[in-house]
This record gives structure tokens, C-alpha cells and sequence, in this order.
């Protein structure tokens, strides 16, 4: 009796790990038109077509919130992905955050420096720790915590919300309560990313 020896197949796995090497995924493609968007949307406000910002504005959130969709939903995380949606999120918020804080830009309606100032204090915070744990080798230590997420939301509905009460012409009460929401968040969520990278780094691998 001849036996046949069953070899188990790889494919799978291999397969898995192309998708992760694969750089012109769909996800990726859409973070970078998010890239692509943010310098757009930056001259239409220096040129004070606010409505047409408004529309890149929301384009740019629609291919975040369906990059993110379409990676988890179809398996399409790549390595690079991990790295580069973050890092256009940040180039979107804080580009604009801190040209919507300049009176010079000549729109009612601007987000104060001292929160703008807040924000970009919390991102370069949270590149500082990601440097450390790149130079360590545990990137994948670095998950977004759900107060991290509502800070970022919370700072997106921000730049909505002046982009859209700018538009409208008015300057309601609303505006000054998601200041505060948004100043909340940030610290919270700053303090948080340090306390829980110290423990990580105090603990073994």
C-alpha cells in the first residue's frame, strides 16, 4: 500500500502576507488622495471659498472613514497603511488647525491659538512616542485607544463646524462649547497616551 504524504497548503498565508507588502492597495490609494486633498483644501481657504473647502473638507473625511471601512471589512491592511493614515490624518488636522487659528486668513469665525496650540502639542507628543517605539522595534504596542478616537473626532468636528458657521455667516454659543469639548478631549487623551506608553515601556516585551 503506497502512502501519500499531505502537504499543508500555504497558500493562504502567503497570500495574507502579500496583501500586507501591498503598497497600491485600495486603502492606501484613498489615504493618499486624503494627502492630495489637504493642500487643496488650504488654498481654498486663503482664497476664501469657503464652501468649495467645506466640500474637500468632507471628501477628505469620507476616504478616512472608508479607507479604515475597506481595510477592515476586506482584509486590505498593509504596512504601510498602519504608518501612513495616521500620519495624513495629522497633516489634515493640524495644517488646518493652525491656518484657521490666523485672523490674517480674514473669516469671522477662528479657532482660538491656545487650543490650536493644544493640538499640536498632543501630535508631537504622540510622533515623539512613536519614534521611541519605531527605534524599539514595537510599533505594533502603538494602538489607538477609544479616548484617542473621540479626540480626533471631537478635533475634526472643530474644523467642520467654523468652516460651516463661517459659511453661514453666524458665530452661535455651540461653537465655543466644542472649544471646550475639543480642549477636554485633548489633554485627556495626551495625558492618557503618555501614562499607558510609560507603563508599556516599563514592561517587558
Amino acid at each position: 500500500m503506497r502512502l501519500i504524504r499531505v502537504v499543508p497548503a500555504k497558500a493562504p498565508q502567503i497570500q495574507s502576507e502579500k496583501r500586507k507588502d501591498d503598497i497600491m492597495s485600495v486603502p492606501n490609494i484613498l489615504t493618499i488622495l486624503r494627502i492630495i486633498f489637504t493642500p487643496i483644501f488650504l488654498i481654498l481657504i486663503i482664497q476664501q471659498k469657503l464652501q468649495k473647502a467645506f466640500i474637500v473638507f468632507l471628501l477628505a473625511g469620507f476616504t478616512d472613514v472608508l479607507d479604515g471601512a475597506i481595510a477592515r471589512f476586506f482584509d486590505q491592511k498593509t504596512n504601510l497603511g498602519i504608518y501612513l493614515d495616521p500620519a495624513a490624518d495629522k497633516l489634515l488636522i493640524s495644517s488646518s488647525y493652525i491656518l484657521l487659528s490666523l485672523h490674517s486668513v480674514g473669516i469671522p469665525n477662528t479657532i482660538p491659538v491656545w487650543l490650536t496650540f493644544i493640538v499640536i502639542g498632543r501630535d508631537v507628543l504622540i510622533a515623539f512616542g512613536f519614534l521611541i517605539f519605531f527605534r524599539l522595534n514595537r510599533t505594533k504596542d502603538l494602538l489607538p485607544s477609544l479616548l484617542g478616537k473621540a479626540t480626533t473626532v471631537s478635533q475634526v468636528t472643530v474644523v467642520g463646524l467654523v468652516l460651516l458657521f463661517n459659511i453661514m455667516q453666524i458665530s452661535p454659543p455651540v461653537l465655543n462649547l466644542a472649544y471646550l469639548i475639543t480642549l477636554i478631549l485633548t489633554i485627556l487623551s495626551g495625558v492618557d497616551y503618555s501614562l499607558s506608553k510609560i507603563r508599556l515601556l516599563s514592561s517587558p516585551k
